[in-house]
């Protein structure tokens, strides 16, 4: 049966308190009785809720007539509270929530893109800064491995956590992000990325002037400082190289990621995801990090990069260019800066591309991520543990007013 009645009183914010099931004892105060019910007992709800005085009710169908049968879960009515009672809590949470999904998720794509940074080329600036004594190789890709992991548990329940618009381009390719989307991400990331190094810079402002003697464009140290924030490639690197270095670099990165967020395959739980991510990312550096520190996140890259221009570095952070490259046959090619941009959003692509080809496109039916079934077989319970021993997954059912739906864990 349904449960007991209770009485709700809301304010302005959707906040509700639950009153005793007697009447409202509070003159200035509307309260508004809800009933929260069971499949089982579904119609007799309907009838408790809209039809108090039992009229015209049909005790076999649990309907009024010209009523169509419905199996709501729970069924409320409420109210808003008056904004007086709120507590100063509310009333913040109130004036600074947004409604728009778009918005939060790229405050949630900045946040994480900021994390990445703030921390990640930390990381770099303690080594360069120290010259050696505070770090090495090493700890700037363990620091960079943790920087994404925790960026990407900053964000990912709200907008998927990706802070890189290569990945971003290819779940947009992929139909996993809507396009229209896909210009807001590529921004709060970029933002993120400046604003992180602008703090980083503050932070480590007195060091880098020991180091430099202020002077950001000297010769000796332009370079390194500026790699703080940016790549830059090895005297040796042909751009041909470095543009390969990039596109591979991140196709082995989208690779992974689809792998591991891809619930038909034997991913990991869900909590572990930007754990292994960051893991990934740490493999892709002490793999390929030696040709120019490998960025592949444009973001990460160019966000960075600007800041320098900005900030005392010079035109140079967009005009540095390998003597190797530039001679007779090759006068025509552009500097380096487009390289970080242009290869990781090919590569994203390209690694999408294997792994729908090799992978993703040739799961079995029965692998669907998710299951249909009509509400009308009251005991599903020999189809759901037909599914589970074929798929050799735990099915978890989510019942909704339509259909049962089992989705796999």
């Amino acid at each position: 049966m349904a449960d007991a009645p209770t009485y709700i009183r809301q304010s302005t914010t959707g906040t509700a308190t639950t009153a005793p099931t007697t009447m409202p004892v509070h003159p200035d105060t509307t309260y508004y009785k809800t009933t929260t019910t069971t499949v089982s007992d579904a119609p007799r709800a309907i009838a408790d809720v809209n039809d108090d005085n039992h009229d015209n009710y049909d005790e076999t169908t649990g309907l009024r007539s010209g009523e169509k049968k419905t199996r709501p879960l729970v069924t409320s009515t409420t109210a808003p509270i008056d904004a007086g009672r709120m507590t100063l809590g509310q009333k913040i949470s109130r004036w600074t929530r947004i409604g728009s999904d778009l918005a939060r998720e790229a405050l949630a794509e900045f946040l994480g893109s900021f994390i990445l940074i703030v921390f990640g080329n930390g990381v770099v600036a303690q080594v360069v800064l120290s010259r050696g004594a505070h770090g090495n190789f090493l700890s700037i890709n363990i620091g960079y491995g943790l920087a994404v992991a925790f960026g990407v548990y900053i964000a990912g329940g709200i907008s998927g956590g990706h802070l890189n618009p290569a990945v971003s381009l290819a779940f947009a390719a992929l139909g996993k992000l809507p396009w229209r989307k896909l210009p807001v991400y590529m921004f709060a990331q970029y933002a993120g990325c400046i604003c992180a190094s602008a703090i980083v810079h503050a932070i480590y402002y007195d060091a880098l002037n020991n180091y430099d003697g202020g002077n950001r464009t000297r010769g000796d140290t332009w370079q390194s400082t500026a790699g703080i924030h940016a790549s830059y490639p090895q005297e040796f690197l042909y751009w041909q190289t470095g543009l390969a270095d990039q596109i591979f670099a991140t196709s082995f990165l989208m690779i992974g990621i689809l792998a591991l967020t891809d619930n038909r395959n034997t991913g990991p739980p869900g909590g572990v995801v930007p754990i292994l991510v960051g893991c990934l990312v740490m493999a892709i550096g002490l793999a390929y990090g030696f040709n120019c520190g490998y960025p592949i996140n444009p973001a990460r890259d160019m966000g960075p990069r600007l800041f320098t221009l900005m900030a005392g570095w010079g035109s140079r952070t967009f005009s540095n260019y390998n003597p190797y490259i530039f001679n007779d046959y090759y006068q025509r090619i552009p500097y380096w800066f487009w390289i970080p941009v242009v290869g990781p959003h090919l590569g994203a692509l390209l690694g999408a591309a294997i792994y729908f080809f090799f992978i993703g496109n040739h799961w079995p039916t029965l692998h669907r991520n998710v299951l249909e079934l009509q509400v009308g077989h009251r005991d599903n319970s020999d189809d759901i543990e037909l599914l589970a021993a074929k798929s050799r997954r735990p099915i978890e059912v989510v019942t909704t007013t339509e259909t049962t739906r089992e989705r796999r864990t």
